[in-house]
């Protein structure tokens, strides 16, 4: 599970009102333009398409205004919409139609944003492949996934990977490094028949999991989830119309999250600052020179901005920052805030309904935020949330921690279960959600059950520990023994580990101490900046 934003008050729980019959029809009743593979179809099907559609019409509101700002290049919204156009004419002319597997090795720049949009718009569906896996891991999955196509851009398409395009059957298409040109062909010359069939019509997109906690796993997220998220994302009312400031994104489009915001601004005619990852100086820039209102900082780039020194002033035109994709400590939190004055809205979401499913808004910092620091905030007014016992299954009383289900109604449809996710959570009075860590961050040593995150959380009071992680490792006398990797402040003396043993001994009961440390220059991370337990484990076998 990750972290997103929203609303909610206590006990009946209201979407947020509107005339969404009236909203679609208005949508659907507009000129079809652009990327057109579309049939005659119900209304239920025929709702999510509006919402596509709403995203092709934005482009043709003032082609020559600025859409992307990525390196030193500005692209028009008429450059993007060519560009969209390009590739879908390429897929087409090779027999790649509606419902293909269409693999998309996802960095954070125009041409890859192109892709995404042409393959939605004409409603294939995006694989999810990371460009930044080595070349035989990559080539391993041509062979693995029955994909009709891949896009990727010319620094992607290594001899080796041609060679497993062509032997798998796969269509190939090269994009220019780093921005929008021409598309060449690679790989086998046409397609004339789908390798999944019809498996995938309604899906939009089959993404990896963050890979947090083990071997990343892939879920598919239909188009209708995809178009509600973005529906209960978005402040846009009324006729269309591009906006002026931009927004300033560097969450990767490999990742759910950075997915998410770059369709979020999309939809709403919002210019995006296409960054390939976050950099203090960059970023800081973007803001000041475009006077952005709202950014996301997530935890690791709110702690770089910290220690980064960034002057007050320099963030004086935000009114608040979003965090999530990671636990916040309530800690950094409290800094962050008293130095810039800036309120952050934590933020909880998961990848499997593409977006938030609880947070905070302006109004409930300001109510709450004195006597709820720590909390994730309420549930979105289209998700019902529930604490209960892992083993029974019942609902738990408010303020009890248990295991946490989420029901989002609106997104699902009518009778779908309760989902059981795997973090430990509570529920209080006024409906504010709280996360404890993870169902699998306990592990049990010589049969007294260790909370791995307390333990790390414990470790980062030490003033020369910026982040710590701790994991299990098999031990044959007491069955698990938990071990700490400590990544450390900059400028501050090295603690030995015998120091760090002794300040944990100091805050935590024998069993809990970790029985070895491990001193990093830097924890190994996600490509979404979170801490990668297997990459841990890595560093203790």
């Amino acid at each position: 599970m990750h972290r997103s934003l929203g609303s909610a008050t206590g006990g009946n729980i209201v979407r947020p009102d509107y005339d969404r019959d009236a909203f679609v029809a208005v949508l659907w009743s507009g000129q079809q333009s652009g990327v057109s593979h579309r049939t005659s179809m119900s209304r239920a099907e025929r709702e999510p398409e509006a919402f596509f559609h709403h995203i092709e019409t934005i482009w043709a509101l003032d082609p020559g205004a600025r859409a992307i700002e990525s390196a030193d290049a500005s692209i028009s919204w008429g450059e993007l919409h060519s560009a969209v156009s390009a590739i879908d004419a390429a897929l087409t002319s090779a027999g790649v139609g509606p419902a293909a597997a269409v693999g998309v090795l996802l960095r954070n720049r125009p041409g890859m944003l192109a892709a995404l949009l042409a393959l939605l718009l004409s409603r294939r569906c995006i694989v999810s492949l990371s460009p930044f896996q080595p070349d035989d891991e990559l080539q391993r999955e041509l062979r693995d996934l029955d994909l009709d196509a891949v896009i990727g851009e010319s620094q992607d398409w290594a001899a080796g990977t041609k060679q497993a395009a062509v032997e798998a059957g796969i269509v190939g298409l090269c994009l220019p490094d780093g921005r929008l040109g021409p598309v060449q062909r690679v790989g086998c010359p046409g397609r004339s028949a789908g390798k999944r069939g019809d498996e995938l019509a309604g899906v939009a997109l089959e993404i990896l999991t963050s890979g947090t906690t083990g071997k990343p796993k892939r879920i598919r997220i239909g188009r209708a989830t995809m178009a509600d998220a973005i529906l209960d994302g978005t402040k846009s009312s009324g006729a269309p119309a591009l906006k002026a400031t931009p927004t300033v994104m560097f969450a990767p489009l490999l990742h759910v999250s950075g997915m998410f915001g770059a369709l979020l601004s999309i939809y709403e005619g919002r210019p995006l600052v296409l960054m390939e990852k976050f950099s203090v100086e960059q970023w800081v820039a973007a803001i000041k020179r475009h006077r952005v209102r709202f950014s996301s900082l997530p935890p690791t780039p709110m702690r770089m901005v910290l220690e980064a020194g960034v002057p007050r002033e320099d963030l004086a035109s935000l009114i608040a920052v979003r965090a999530g994709t990671a636990p916040l400590p309530p800690e950094t939190q409290r800094r962050f805030e008293a130095t810039y004055g800036i309120p952050v809205l934590v933020q909880y979401g998961a990848t499997e309904w593409m977006g938030g499913l609880a947070g905070w808004t302006i109004e409930d910092h300001r109510k709450h935020i004195a006597t709820k620091l720590g909390s994730v905030g309420r549930a979105r007014g289209d998700v019902l949330l529930r604490v209960v016992d892992a083993d029974s299954g019942r609902e738990l009383p408010r303020g009890q921690i248990g295991v946490l289900e989420v029901l989002p109604r609106q997104r699902l449809g009518a009778d779908v279960p309760w989902t059981r996710t795997s973090d430990l959570a509570s529920l209080d009075a006024d409906g504010f959600l709280y996360i404890h860590g993870r169902v699998d961050d306990a592990i049990i040593r010589g049969g007294f059950k260790v909370d791995t995150a307390a333990v790390a959380a414990v470790l980062m009071q030490h003033p020369a520990v910026k982040e710590a992680a701790v994991i299990g490792l098999p031990d044959e006398r007491l069955g698990q023994i938990p071990v700490a990797a400590v990544e450390l402040r900059e400028g501050v003396p090295a603690p030995s580990e015998a120091e760090l043993r002794a300040h944990a001994q100091q805050h935590l009961s024998p069993y809990q101490v970790p029985a070895r440390f491990k001193l990093v220059p830097a924890l190994p991370r996600t490509v979404s900046m979170k801490v990668s337990r297997p990459g841990v484990l890595s560093l203790f076998t």
